[in-house]
């Protein structure tokens, strides 16, 4: 009897022990369960918007593809598959919160955290490859009949490419995706790629713990609570690639259409002299008789 009382007593005792464990693992494991399925939820986000920005990025290839490489369509384009990230969701779609969507994505695209490169033909293809023609502005890269043109390779910059590879359009995006929106996930993200330009991590580019590493990275996403994700995009040019379209992004202006050269009148020959205009033969006049003598009445039998 005495020994079941004594192990009842040492049940209640180790009993009273135990009783903050619970709570201290609770606390300990709690922030860092948190902290995990949030990183799983903007882990979710950015792969979303990864796929959402190679679709957009290959669709804006092929479209600057037809239109002779113009940057400036290009990044319309883009702007346009932008929509799904500025439309006001808490709504019904309409073509007034689409517009208003479309506006704001080419407003964002302006910002320096969102680039738009044009990798390929570069200026070197076009110093190679590129040819004048009348009626067009700058050179082009002719993209008809290539069967039929000389394709052997010829120096371009650093490498050697022929005129099939020049009529390659290849484009790099570059989108600064906001990372805000899930908590603590902006903060974490800036502490450990550039945390200071003291402690950024080497794995991402960084010198190491203790090296000054000036970052434009970390100035120009981290710190901003920006991720940047980056689509490339490479298809065939369906046009001629014109070298002012690609280089500075805008359409060129069609040449000035020449006034038609006025033709000469033809020389008039000598005009020639009206003759004598015949008169109509007029009818002849009838020759009057002689009158007749009147007679004396007193002669009359």
């Amino acid at each position: 009897m005495k020994i079941r009382n004594k192990n009842r007593f040492l049940h209640l005792r180790l009993k009273r022990y135990d009783s903050g464990a619970s709570l201290t693992e609770f606390v300990i494991v709690t922030p860092i369960a948190i902290l995990f399925v949030l990183g799983i939820i903007q882990s979710g986000l950015i792969y979303m918007a990864k796929l959402t920005l190679n679709n957009v990025t290959f669709l804006a290839a092929r479209h600057g593809a037809n239109k002779e490489g113009d940057k400036t369509e290009i990044n319309n384009s883009i702007a346009k598959g932008l929509i799904p990230f500025y439309i006001d969701a808490t709504s019904q779609p309409s073509f007034s919160s689409m517009g208003l969507a479309f506006a704001e994505a080419k407003v964002k695209l302006a910002l320096p955290w969102n680039k738009l490169e044009i990798l390929s033909p570069s200026q070197e293809m076009f110093d190679t490859f590129g040819i004048t023609s009348t009626g067009t502005t700058g050179k082009y890269i002719p993209n008809d009949n290539l069967e039929y043109r000389d394709a052997s390779p010829r120096a371009a910059g650093s490498g050697q490419i022929s005129i099939r590879d020049a009529n390659i359009l290849k484009i790099k995006f570059t989108y600064g995706y906001d990372i805000s929106k899930i908590p603590l996930m902006g903060t974490i993200v800036n502490n450990i790629m550039c945390s200071g330009l003291t402690n950024s991590v080497k794995a991402w580019g960084g010198g190491g713990l203790g090296t000054v590493v000036p970052d434009s990275n970390c100035l120009l996403y981290y710190s901003m609570k920006r991720v940047p994700i980056v689509s490339y995009a490479t298809v065939q040019m369906q046009s001629n690639a014109n070298e002012t379209s690609v280089i500075s992004g805008s359409t060129p202006s069609p040449s000035p259409t020449p006034s038609p050269t006025p033709v000469p009148a033809p020389t008039p020959g000598p005009t020639p002299t009206p003759g004598p205009t015949p008169s109509p033969n007029p009818s002849p006049t009838p020759t009057p008789g002689p009158a007749p003598t009147p007679t004396d009445p007193s002669t009359t039998c």
